[in-house]
């Protein structure tokens, strides 16, 4: 039953276009499959429980993170090592929250000053259907009718 817990990307996470997240690597990693329960600023007086979901996907990367630039290579259980494609990385920075690599560098850097090559954890989850969300309750009321 894994916490997670944020304090930034609540919009991003509440409306499905953040679907995971990068965090160090934990004593007891999650597990396809597993539970996750994500919170909203968890250890405060605004804490707020966001949704429950499912872990969909999980891995391990290597980061760096300096002054200029940002790099990210997937790990493989194999021990391959392979970077990802500058598209890729775009496609991660976005799935992450960040509009850019560029952002998703500079928040790095902010959070953790410069990495180099350290291992970090990726976690994936489902988006949940959203409740009270007014186009698909439009939507299922055109259907309903048609």
């Amino acid at each position: 039953m894994p916490i997670i817990s944020f304090s930034v990307f609540k919009d991003k996470i509440l409306d499905g276009s953040k679907t995971q997240t990068i965090r160090k690597e934990r004593k007891y990693p999650v597990k396809i499959g597993n539970t996750l329960y994500l919170w909203w600023k968890s250890r405060t007086p605004q804490r707020e429980k966001l949704f429950e979901t499912t872990c969909n996907s999980t891995f391990k990367i290597k980061l760096y993170v300096d002054n200029t630039n940002i790099d990210v290579a997937r790990l493989f259980k194999n021990g391959d090592i392979i970077g990802f494609p500058y598209d890729d990385l775009v496609i991660f920075a976005r799935r992450d929250g960040f509009y850019t690599p560029e952002e998703m560098r500079l928040w790095f850097l902010k959070t953790y000053g410069p990495i180099n090559g350290d291992v970090f954890d990726v976690i994936r989850w489902n988006n949940p259907v959203l409740r009270n969300n007014p186009v698909e309750e439009q939507e299922k009321k055109d259907n309903a009718s048609v």
